[in-house]
């Protein structure tokens, strides 16, 4: 037996009733989207430049610049005491020789995973800054990253700097007035 669709036929007062609301909310819905355009239209599009962007940027001209002063695709790659496995060290207090640095490096241009890495015969320029202690590593650091502005090498600046700051700061008492020793006369 096959079937059969009856026809729904909707009251005439519930027909009118829908076709109210339907033309009520389309109204509606006409005037928001209407008030959202003409909000829209009066926005203006004024970005912030991204600090990290002109930092990218800089360095990516420093790039062109060495590109085209040796002539040769080149690819800068730092090591620092601060990268993970990189450094020798208990806790904050880092240091790297050359020859560990030269095994890092080594390292890096070894790794397989990496899309990026150069191909084919390498030549090399290596600048290595050697200081006797912290304050003197943190200053050669900011004039060689004044001087040559790889993320990398700034970031190895910043972190020998906050050392630097946690180092002198630390044997200080907070709230404590001029002279205090920290002992109670009691």
């Amino acid at each position: 037996m096959p079937w059969q669709h009856p026809a729904i036929q909707f009251p005439p007062a519930a027909k009118a009733l829908r076709d109210g609301i339907v033309a009520a909310a389309l109204s509606q819905g006409r005037s928001e989207i209407d008030e959202a355009r003409s909000r829209l239209h009066s926005v203006e599009a004024a970005f912030v430049k991204n600090p990290t962007a002109a930092t990218a940027a800089g360095s990516a001209a420093l790039e062109n610049t060495l590109r085209a002063l040796f002539g040769a695709d080149l690819h800068l790659l730092v090591v620092h005491p601060y990268q993970e496995g990189v450094g020798q060290g208990h806790s904050y207090s880092r240091h790297l020789s050359a020859p560990n640095a030269q095994r890092a490096l080594a390292a890096k241009l070894g790794d397989a995973w990496d899309r990026h890495k150069p191909v084919g015969e390498l030549e090399a320029v290596a600048v290595l800054l050697a200081a006797q202690t912290l304050g003197t590593f943190a200053t050669g650091l900011h004039t060689l990253c004044q001087w040559l502005p790889l993320p990398e090498l700034c970031q190895a600046e910043r972190r020998a700097q906050q050392l630097l700051r946690l180092e002198s700061e630390k044997s200080q008492l907070p709230g404590a007035p001029l002279g205090a020793t920290g002992s109670r006369a009691d």
